[in-house]
């Protein structure tokens, strides 16, 4: 793996659902050349799969993020995150009392939580009937082209652009590539931290999924190697000296 390709998946984690011709124009390369890259990475188990993450909010259900040490087979889970700390994040969704269960299980384990983040349900967001429609056809293919979507359900373009923004906008969606993170330094790591909305504009450009409350935020964050991660890391430690921080290794997300 070279520079060129190193980018092309920075890109795309960045943003999934970015056009091989955008990305052709910002690397300054020919989309031809792009696509071979593009495929001979997802030939070679470099790019896995597309997945859709979607927040449990898009649902009007409560979500919840526990760190723990071992290994579970938890229910109602929507993201997994295996870290070089030896701990997994697992990201909950459900009923305020499915999710207080499945916590109660852990700890009942004598299972000890490294970290605990159970955010406020955002309210400040706008749901139309169309959107489900969106996500559902989202979910079978998440680079599937807007134009395409709006014809396959009778909606106009503009409609259908505009409302994946949107929900990408709200966090509620994105669109996140599996990589094989051994066969690349790119690094992605996850913060959690009581001063978040003062670590927002140091880390909105890097971030691929981001949640947050009045009092806390999660975000998992990418860099092009992991100098680079430690030096943001380091800054964001400048705001919050006890900021959470966790390197990925492995990661999966499930709509």
């Amino acid at each position: 793996m070279d520079e060129i390709d190193k980018r092309i998946l920075y890109y795309y984690l960045r943003d999934g659902r970015a056009s091989q011709r955008e990305i052709s124009k910002e690397l300054n390369i020919s989309p031809q050349v792009l696509k071979y890259r593009f495929d001979k990475m997802v030939s070679s188990g470099i790019i896995k799969k597309f997945v859709l993450h979607m927040d449990p909010a898009f649902e009007r259900l409560s979500k919840a993020f526990v760190a723990v040490k071992n290994k579970h087979d938890l229910k109602n889970i929507f993201t997994e995150i295996s870290c070089l700390e030896e701990t997994t994040i697992y990201g909950l969704y459900g009923t305020k009392e499915d999710i207080m269960k499945n916590i109660m299980m852990l700890k009942n384990n004598s299972e000890r939580l490294a970290m605990e983040y159970i955010p406020e349900i955002n309210n400040n967001i706008n749901i139309m009937d169309y959107d489900r429609l969106i996500v559902e056809e989202l979910k079978k293919d998440p680079r599937k082209p807007a134009s395409d979507i709006a014809k396959d359900l009778n909606l106009s373009y503009k409609l259908v652009s505009r409302r994946i923004d949107y929900l990408k906008r709200k966090h509620l969606i994105s669109i996140v590539p599996i990589i094989d993170l051994s066969m690349t330094d790119i690094s992605i790591f996850v913060i959690f931290s009581s001063k978040f909305n003062d670590l927002k504009s140091m880390i909105d450009d890097i971030s691929i999924i981001n949640v947050e409350d009045k009092t806390y935020g999660l975000a998992v964050l990418l860099s092009e190697n992991l100098l680079n991660a430690k030096n943001i890391i380091e800054r964001c430690r400048t705001i919050d000296k006890n900021l959470n921080v966790m390197v990925v290794y492995n990661y999966q997300f499930y709509s």
